[in-house]
């Protein structure tokens, strides 16, 4: 139950992430404390992934993987 709570968390972070960021979407390249967040939270769930602000391959990727996992349209 905690660990479904924790995802849905999650969930919710980055949906409104992009939603304040006036649904703006990261691609390989991006830079910033927002790509910095996301990769902290990826971090924390388990994702192989660097919190450090560089929105890589590695980030491309757990973001996918992610997705996935969640049911959501797999985009990166």
């Amino acid at each position: 139950m905690r660990k479904k709570i924790k995802i849905l968390a999650l969930s919710a972070m980055l949906l409104c992430s992009a939603s304040i960021a006036s649904a703006e979407s990261f691609q390989i390249g991006d830079q910033g404390t927002d790509v910095a967040e996301i990769q902290g939270q990826l971090s924390n769930y388990g994702y192989d992934v660097a919190a450090d602000g560089d929105f890589g391959p590695a980030t491309a990727e757990a973001v996918k993987e992610f997705q996935a996992a969640h049911g959501l349209a797999v985009d990166g």
